[in-house]
């Protein structure tokens, strides 16, 4: 099911970040579709979280989530590549167009 529309890239965003990182470890995620470092289609999933909430290492959900969100993009047959970012709040709060959980 190729051509997702904001709300489903973020409920498959959050999901995926909930599942990987913990129950109420994400606080905010955004999502932005843009050509990748090689332009390959993208998914550019940015995500808010509680450091004190989560249940494994930032750099582990890094690599969980993009595996995972890889995996559920090729389920839906979306040629997307996702591209993670993880932010704490203070770095969160200089993002635009954030949206609450």
């Amino acid at each position: 099911m190729y051509g997702m529309n904001i709300t489903e890239q973020e409920d498959l965003a959050l999901a995926a970040a909930e599942q990987v990182a913990g129950s109420g470890a994400v606080e905010q995620v955004e999502v932005r579709s843009g050509p990748g470092d090689d332009d390959r289609p993208a998914y550019h999933f940015s995500f808010l979280i509680d450091h004190q909430r989560a249940e494994t290492r930032l750099g582990l959900i890094m690599i969980r989530l993009s595996q995972k969100l890889g995996d559920d993009l090729d389920a839906r047959g979306d040629p997307h590549f996702p591209i993670i970012r993880l932010f704490n709040r203070e770095d969160w709060g200089r993002r635009v167009d954030a949206k609450p959980v």
